[in-house]
Formats: C-alpha cells, structure tokens, sequence
C-alpha cells in the first residue's frame, strides 16, 4: 500500500464514528456528566483494546514493546484527548461532527511540536497545506461564530486538539514501525488500567443509579476509533512522520459533517451547513491533497 493509505483509513474511520458518537451522547445521562464521560471511556477502552489484541503479536507484553512514552501517548491520546472530545461534544450542542471540527486545529499544535520537540523539517508542500488549514480554521470559526456556540465549547475543542497533538509527539517518540500494532495494544491497555482505577470507586454507584442503554454507541466507537483507526494513524506517524500524516487525515472532520448531513437529510430531519463550514471543507480536503500529491511524486 502506499505510504499515505493508514492516514487515509484512520480518517474514514474517524469520520464514519462521529455520527456514532452522536448517538450515543443523544442518551447521555445527565446526571453524574463527569462519572459517566469516565464510564463512556471505559466501555470504548475495552471494546478498542479487545478488538486489537488478536491482531497483536505471540511477544505483545515484552520489555521492547513497553516504554514511558508509549505510556503517555496512551493516556493523552484516549482518557484526556477523547473525554475532552466527548464534552466537546455535548458543549457543542451534541454534534460530534462539529465538535471534531477542532482536530483542523491540531495539525497546527502537532506541526510545532514535531518541528520543536522532534526536530521534523516542514517542506514546501507542507507550508502550503498549513496555510489551507489556517485558512480553513478561520472559515469554520466563522461558522461557528454565526451559530453562537459558547466559549464553552470552543475552549473544549482547543483542548481536544493540544492534547490529542501532544499524545502525536509521545507516539513518535516510543513507537517502532516494526512494533506499531503492539505499541498500539499497549498505549489502549495502559489506558484502560487507568480508567477502570478512577472509576473503580464511583462505578457501582453508578450503575445502580444509571441505565446502560446509552453505553452501546461508544462501544462501537472503540472498535471503529480506539482500535482501528489509532492503529493506522500512529502506523502511519512511524512510517511518513507526525506533519505530513496530521494533515493528510486532516480531511476527516470535514467528511464527518457530510456524513452527517447525508444522513439527516435521508431521514427528512433538517440539518444546516453554512457557506463557510463548505468553504473549510473544501480548503481541509485540498490540504490533504496537497501532501498526498508530494509524497506520491
């Protein structure tokens, strides 16, 4: 396959579970917000981790295949990056595909810290796909402006983006190309641990006063994202580095909104898309182009 395909299929992933997402904040519980983004997290950290362990290989657990930085691109990428992702999303009035919208922002935290901390050279191509994104962050603030969304849910979405660009440069420290699917296992398990411990107090209490209905959606989630797609995506951070794979899957909110919107319109409910959010659209998929086109050449 060619060297851009895993941050293409994360994107598609990506984009394919926002809808899902929706579903399941549709049902959220009101009560206990907090106690049930923790139990959201678990379920999709255990749904993630034991779709991918038998993909993994016979020496998964061995010393080579666990380290601090595998760790920590773990624990930034899944409990801070995705629960601030959850609350993006009900801060943005439970749209999880406006709520992505925010990872446009992350190529730009991921290019400087991978420039900074990495040391990774930005080429041509690359400066003119950045400029796209600024330009297409600029639109869909615009949009978002014109819909009057809080400060709320702007500040979450800012957050979601630093920490998920943070997780990017842990994964490019720890992982190895060779070992990617592993690395991967390992960053969800030790995640997973770390969930169940901060819930572990709370969780029989919550269960007993919450219906799991609303638990299937992120269930789901963390087959399609935690799993799948976090496996190609931090695959392809070790093959073409942070830069280009952060802007070639940068596509993806963007497709989650049509998606939605596809969506909603064959089941007669009314959706909006304003001219600047397909404005952002349009410039966030030329971005990618732009990248996928130098790496081909």
């Amino acid at each position: 396959m060619p060297e851009y395909s895993y941050a293409i299929i994360s994107a598609l992933l990506w984009a394919i579970s926002a809808p899902i997402v929706n579903r399941g904040m549709e049902n959220f519980p009101e009560e206990n917000r907090s106690s049930a983004t923790f139990i959201a997290l678990f379920c999709a950290l255990i749904t993630g981790t034991l779709s991918l362990y038998p993909f993994t290989s016979n020496d998964v657990f061995d010393a080579h295949n666990i380290n601090v930085y595998i760790i920590l691109s773990g624990v930034f990428t899944f409990p801070i990056a995705t629960g601030l992702y959850y609350l993006s999303t009900h801060a943005f009035g439970v749209r999880a595909e406006l709520a992505s919208q925010f990872a446009k922002v992350k190529p730009l935290f991921s290019i400087l810290f991978a420039a900074f901390f990495l040391g990774e050279t930005i080429e041509q191509s690359s400066i003119i796909a950045i400029a796209l994104i600024i330009i297409g962050l600029l639109m869909f603030v615009k949009a978002a402006w014109i819909a009057n969304f809080s400060i709320r849910a702007l500040l979450f979405g800012l957050l979601t983006a630093m920490a998920w660009a943070t997780g990017e440069v842990f994964v490019k420290l720890g992982f190895q190309e060779a070992n990617a699917l592993d690395n991967s296992f390992i960053a969800l398990a030790s995640s997973l641990l770390l969930v169940l411990i901060i819930i572990l107090p709370s969780l029989k209490q919550f269960l007993v006063k919450s219906t799991l209905t609303w638990i299937a959606p992120f269930a789901i989630h963390g087959i399609l994202s935690f799993s799948f797609a976090y496996a190609c995506f931090f695959k392809s951070i070790t093959m073409i580095g942070v830069t280009k794979t952060v802007i070639i899957n940068a596509f993806w909110p963007a497709l989650s909104v049509l998606i939605v919107f596809a969506q909603k319109r064959f089941m007669g409910e009314p959706y909006k898309i304003s001219v600047y959010l397909i404005a952002a659209i349009v410039l966030l998929v030329s971005a990618s182009i732009t990248v996928i086109t130098n790496i081909e050449a």
